[in-house]
């Protein structure tokens, strides 16, 4: 019985179609009597992973294995030998460019470079990427939950072998042209993951598998691709509105649009969106970002404080099949300390070696910011472009537009970090001035000779697009009694709201606010608890370890305070996700 092979995916695309070339080159190439299984997965969606999109996701099991004669490089040797290598078992991802040879470079560290409105995105950065991404997906998902060896390929459709080896000088990479052949594809793999001799055997063989025989279920690994599919059908009312909404021509007849779509010599206006919490601000960002995206083919990057906004926000591009790749239209959120910790490495300013310790890097966070200021303005050159002075992370400075979240609590020097390496005019801020949580920051987003519609655009965003009706009444009541200044206009499209005040939340309270929820067509996840620091009990402290870098040899050791919210003590038969706990 031949080899089972299927592929599973969205049909129509063209990473489908390059899963179909992939199915007929193993049918070709491995015998007829050879047993076993593989399967080709397109468009995979690794929910929950900071790099989700990869395009092609194969593996393999093939029972009592099958040979080939394959050159490759032992461990700790430098020449090359030509030996039979029996495959038990594989896992590799595929990322697939469809660029003419003109439009790819080789960098520094040997990466491919691909050219997308007319900036070169690092492939290679992306690929490593994705195979850390599917090897902590795998270890995690509790259909596998073992270790995966992961391998990685880059599949250039518009590039000849001839052409490939010209590119990379006849060097070791793991690039796939456009037409290969099975060899072709395990010698890159070989090259990678080097094969182990079993010289213990009657008959000594080199053997190579990505995870060990009879640990992991096939089928379980293809359930574990089905995940995405299954929480998509399963998501509520309140999320499905989020997602579906970030299809929208938000741009369309938008007072920020022409400052922001401004192909002139002058590159558009520096935009402004300023309001009270809860009038949309953020909403506004991401929807702006996803319309670039989406309707302009453009790469935005949102930036924020806040950590649960990063993990809510990726949840609802994942769920709204928004691209996260590289070398195309694509939208990504992290955190702005995330973004400048790898600002500073690619700038050379400090790195996570040098720095193993939360508070120290924290204390010196505004020297590092003022260092990396004063590096960039003394380096780039009116002729040089940033990537030049930069020795990695080059990707970090490859977007087309920023949105920054919260914008009244930065501090100047990331004002001006931003300002020398992408410009005003492709910055988009939300703030609110009255919500300031580094209150000792001025940032001097508007410099003192802009003019208000030439410089710059702001809008002053008054409507409630958070509460409905009758809270944003309750709220303006409360203000005017206790004397603060704050007024919302209601949302007349946000009918209902109820306010309940009590010193005593219970069960019943609970299951009646419930079913309330499912009621209305929403789920568990969409019930979100805000609990007063006196809830938060301390549990001590435990040490942990962990790596910065997945690939990173040492673990790093660090002592966390624990705590966790007394709500889940108090309500033991409820599920609560406990967003207190650090761990």
């Amino acid at each position: 019985m031949p080899i089972n092979i299927r592929i599973k995916g969205q049909a129509d695309t063209d990473e489908y179609k390059a899963g179909q070339e992939l199915k007929a080159l193993f049918e070709k190439s491995i015998p007829q009597e050879i047993e076993g299984e593989i399967t080709i997965v397109s468009n995979v969606t690794l929910f929950g992973q900071d790099v989700k999109d990869i395009d092609l996701v194969v593996f393999g099991n093939i029972g009592q294995g099958f040979r080939r004669k394959l050159k490759f490089r032992p461990n700790s040797e430098e020449k090359f030998t030509e030996k039979n290598v029996f495959f038990s078992n594989f896992c590799f991802t595929i990322e697939l460019k469809k660029h003419s040879l003109k439009d790819i470079h080789i960098g520094a560290m040997n990466n491919i470079l691909v050219t997308y409105n007319g900036k070169k995105h690092d492939v290679t950065y992306q690929s490593e990427k994705q195979k850390y991404s599917l090897h902590r997906y795998l270890k995690n998902i509790d259909e596998v939950k073992k270790y995966v060896f992961v391998t990685n390929f880059i599949w250039l459709k518009n590039v000849t072998s001839k052409e490939l080896l010209e590119l990379t000088n006849k060097g070791e990479h793991n690039i796939l042209p456009k037409k290969f052949g099975l060899d072709w594809l395990l010698m890159l793999l070989l090259s990678q993951s080097k094969p182990f001799e079993h010289t213990q055997a009657a008959h000594p063989y080199w053997g190579f598998h990505s995870w060990k025989k009879d640990e992991i279920e096939f089928n379980n690994l293809e359930k574990a691709f089905d995940l995405f599919e299954n929480i998509k059908k399963n998501v509520g009312s309140i999320s499905r509105a989020h997602f579906e909404r970030m299809s929208k021509r938000i741009l369309k007849d938008q007072k920020f649009a022409e400052a922001i779509l401004d192909s002139s010599d002058k590159g558009g206006k520096f935009v402004i969106i300023q309001g009270k919490a809860g009038t949309g601000k953020t909403v506004k960002l991401l929807n702006i970002a996803c319309d670039l995206c989406l309707n302009h083919g453009k790469r935005c990057l949102i930036l924020t404080y806040n950590f649960t906004l990063v993990a809510d926000i990726r949840r609802t591009l994942t769920l709204a099949h928004i691209p996260d790749g590289v070398g195309r239209e694509s939208v990504r959120i992290m955190t702005l300390f995330k973004f400048f910790i790898e600002l500073f490495e690619g700038f050379g300013i400090h790195t996570g070696i040098d720095v193993l310790d939360d508070k120290e890097f924290f204390d010196n966070y505004e020297s590092y910011c003022k260092t990396l200021a004063e590096f960039i303005k003394e380096n780039k050159k009116p002729n040089v472009e940033i990537e030049e002075i930069m020795k990695q992370n080059h990707q970090l400075v490859n977007w087309d537009y920023i949105m920054i979240d919260e914008a009244q609590d930065w501090n100047p020097f990331e004002v001006e970090i931003l300002y020398s390496i992408f410009g005003p005019s492709k910055i988009v801020i939300s703030q609110a001035p009255d919500q300031k949580v580094r209150a000792s920051n001025n940032p001097k987003w508007v410099k003192p000779k802009w003019r208000i519609d030439k410089e710059y655009v702001q809008t002053n965003e008054k409507k409630s697009f958070r509460q409905k009706a009758n809270l944003v009444n309750f709220v303006n009541q409360f203000a005017l009694k206790f004397g603060q200044s704050w007024e919302l206009e209601p949302n007349e499209n946000f009918v209902g709201g109820k306010v309940i005040i009590t010193s005593n939340y219970n069960m019943e309270l609970h299951n009646d606010l419930y079913s309330d929820c499912k009621k209305n067509g929403n789920k568990a996840y969409e019930m979100l608890f805000l609990v007063a620091p006196s809830k938060i009990v301390s549990d001590g402290e435990k040490e942990i370890k962990f790596k910065r870098k997945e690939q990173d040899e040492n673990f790093i050791t660090k002592t966390i305070k624990q705590r966790h919210c007394s709500i889940v003590d108090e309500f033991k038969s409820i599920d609560f996700w406990d967003g207190t706990n650090k761990e």
